[in-house]
Order: C-alpha cells, then sequence, then structure tokens
C-alpha cells in the first residue's frame, strides 16, 4: 500500500450561504477520493470545518475547484486556535492603595490569590471560576468586590 504524508497546513472553510453546508461536504468527499493527500475534519471545540492539504498552493487549487466545478461560494481563513489554559499553582499578591485628596482619604490593604480550584473527592470535576470573599475589618460596598 502507497503511504501519503501527512498534511502541513490547513484553513477553516465554509460557505458563504448556510443551505451549501451538505454540498461542501459532499464536493470536499470527492475531492479526497481524488487525492488522498487532501484531508477535512471539524474542530469539536470551534465547529470550524478545516480543509488540510499539502501547501498553501494546494490548498488555493482546492479552493479554487470548489468554486468552478461545484460552483461553490466559500469564505476562507486561517483556522481559529482553541486555546486552553488552566492554573497549576497559586500565587499570592499585596497591594497597599492609599489616596488623600482631602477630608479622610481612602486607605485598602489587599491580598489576593488565584489558583486552580482545590478538588474535593466525590464532587465532578467542575470547570469554571469559584469566588471566595475573605474580607475582614471594613465596610467595602457590594459593586467593588
Amino acid at each position: 500500500a502507497i503511504t501519503f504524508p501527512e498534511p502541513v497546513i490547513g484553513y477553516s472553510i465554509e460557505p458563504k450561504k448556510q443551505a451549501d453546508q451538505d454540498k461542501l461536504t459532499t464536493s470536499i468527499s470527492k475531492l479526497i477520493e481524488e487525492d488522498p493527500t487532501l484531508r477535512m475534519e471539524t474542530n469539536p471545540e470551534t465547529g470550524q470545518t478545516i480543509l488540510k492539504g499539502m501547501g498553501e498552493l494546494h490548498l488555493e487549487i482546492i479552493i479554487d475547484r470548489l468554486k468552478r466545478e461545484f460552483k461553490l461560494e466559500i469564505n476562507q481563513g486561517a483556522p481559529q486556535v482553541a486555546y486552553k489554559e488552566a492554573l497549576t499553582s497559586t500565587v499570592e499578591h499585596k497591594e497597599v492603595y492609599k489616596k488623600q485628596t482631602g477630608g479622610r482619604g481612602k486607605f485598602a490593604d489587599i491580598v489576593f490569590e488565584i489558583g486552580p480550584k482545590e478538588k474535593v473527592e466525590g464532587e465532578p470535576d467542575k470547570p469554571g471560576l469559584e469566588f471566595v470573599n475573605k474580607i475582614v475589618g471594613g465596610v467595602i460596598p457590594k459593586e467593588f468586590i
């Protein structure tokens, strides 16, 4: 069996008319039968259709064929990157706020800590943020917290 190299570049593509989505998928499937170095995948996180090939010229020719032979109007662009970042350690920061403009003035000694959520045994791992208010000795309006 002949082995083909993996694609080196990918474009996100979508039809200009949403009604042409099935036609686009069918058309690309036909082109993939002719050209085994061409790949198509749907990014599960962004929902984008990614067309992958052996270079920019290769993909430009494929997109031109989709326009000419299959009469499809296509929007193309760089694929979106689904960034996944997570806090891996805890960090503490201290700041002192002083403002004197006549009168009593304002003062705050601020300490905050940011880090990964603590996992509780027996509970499912839920993504998101958790804010814990540990303000002591002062009256701070809720809109500032």
